[in-house]
């Protein structure tokens, strides 16, 4: 992603003279925490704050360590915990109140999958190249790095995903549900067994409440009885194929399979959206908050029906602009595959390929508190390749048009307004 920092007084714009700001997109919502009634998103231009439902971004011009972020937690002390995403795997704990950086990690690894805590300790799931591990954190007036575990049996292979309780660390692997205790050598592989030797199922996601492990394969869901040892099978109206992200609510169990989202509760199985790619999710004030790589996902219950709407806040549609040019009158146009995004110095425009048929939309809205896309109907291809955008001004019908001239990978010229 490239974070455009652009000097405002060389744009249309309120700003003092010198004032720097940083431009990125938040559409992309990767993971998203609470704190009290205030959410904090995990996006890939920074950390997005809504509360009372006004929303603000935290960059790096906020302290943070970088902008491209793939995980966030809370700590005991309400300070938020974040993971970059690839290929800057860095940690930070950030104070959201001060707006201002507690500490950072930076161990040199690829990518911060998940962060988990279990009182004063923080576990932190990574991705260093191919290998898969655990980090280890323990709270002393401060929190400490304390080891990390990046071996495991031979059978087991790669990690999914994990959960902890006060003994024990729960490994989702690709061949079965592992665990070991807490106080053992995890170093050694052999301190990790086989939780359930009649089950060597991908293991992909799971929620541990009290003695109740919840855990999904890529078709099925169990419930696992920790104490007991038992295991049962929930039956489900629709078939499956790629399960993830399970979340237990009072309501009942959310979980996705590809775009779809899906309820279980004790008398019902819904599907409640196919529209939007999923990634994790949290039920708050009786609400599901789902990120996707468009915008929060909000789900709500509407006499027994879940209806879904969307927020897309203020934003570009991507950061990762292969092109960029500023135009005479100081705009800043931004280049890419999904398409231009102009910024003006009050806010973004975007003009995007039409991906849906009948979905062609060109309008003046200039309304900054909310996403702003015309779509037309041409393919800006895989990326645009070069910093050629061009502005072209004519008047038809007494109204003033403006196009912009493109290069687009391959060759092709496209034309847009």
């Amino acid at each position: 992603m490239i974070l455009i920092l652009s000097i405002l007084s060389l744009l249309i714009g309120q700003s003092r003279v010198g004032e720097w700001e940083a431009l990125t997109s938040v559409i992309d919502f990767r993971d998203i925490v609470c704190i009290d009634e205030v959410i904090f998103a995990a996006t890939g231009g920074g950390i997005l704050k809504i509360e009372d439902n006004i929303y603000s971004t935290y960059t790096t011009l906020d302290a943070l360590e970088g902008v491209d972020l793939s995980s966030i937690a809370v700590d005991l002390n309400s300070n938020l915990w974040v993971g970059g995403n690839s290929p800057f795997g860095f940690v930070q704990i950030y104070d959201p109140i001060n707006r201002q950086s507690i500490s950072t990690f930076d161990f040199g690894l690829s990518e911060i999958i998940d962060i988990q805590f279990n009182d004063k300790t923080c576990w932190v799931f990574y991705r260093d190249g191919q290998e898969k591990g655990l980090m280890k954190f323990i709270y002393n007036s401060g929190w400490e790095y304390r080891d990390s575990y990046s071996n495991y049996p031979t059978i087991s292979g790669d990690i999914n995903c994990f959960t902890v309780s006060d003994s024990l660390i729960y490994l989702g692997m690709t061949n079965g549900l592992f665990s070991g205790k807490t106080t053992s050598n995890l170093k050694d592989p052999n301190s990790w067994t086989l939780e359930i030797s009649s089950m060597i199922d991908d293991v992909t996601s799971m929620q541990l409440i009290n003695e109740q492990l919840y855990f999904t394969t890529n078709n099925k869901i169990f419930n696992y009885e920790i104490s007991s040892k038992t295991i049962n099978e929930d039956e489900f109206t629709y078939s499956l194929e790629m399960v993830d992200n399970i979340l237990i609510t009072p309501v009942g169990k959310w979980f996705i399979d590809q775009n779809n989202l899906y309820l279980k509760t004790e008398s019902n199985d819904y599907l409640v959206t196919d529209k939007y790619l999923l990634s994790n999710f949290v039920f708050q004030s009786g609400q599901l908050l789902a990120g996707s790589n468009n915008g929060l996902i909000i789900i709500e219950n509407d006499n027994s029906t879940y209806v879904p709407s969307r927020f897309i806040p203020h934003t570009p549609s991507t950061g990762n602009f292969s092109a960029i040019t500023i135009l005479d009158d100081g705009r800043l146009v931004g280049g890419s595959g999904n398409g231009i995004s102009i910024y003006d110095g009050n806010g973004w425009r975007n003009i995007l390929e039409i991906k849906t048929n009948g979905t062609l939309s060109i309008s003046n809205q200039n309304d900054y508190a909310q996403f702003i896309a015309d779509t037309v109907g041409y393919d800006f291809g895989e990326y645009i390749a070069d910093s050629t955008l061009i502005p072209r001004e004519f008047t038809e019908n007494s109204q003033k048009i403006l196009l912009y001239l493109c290069s687009i990978f391959g060759g092709f010229q496209a034309v847009f307004f």
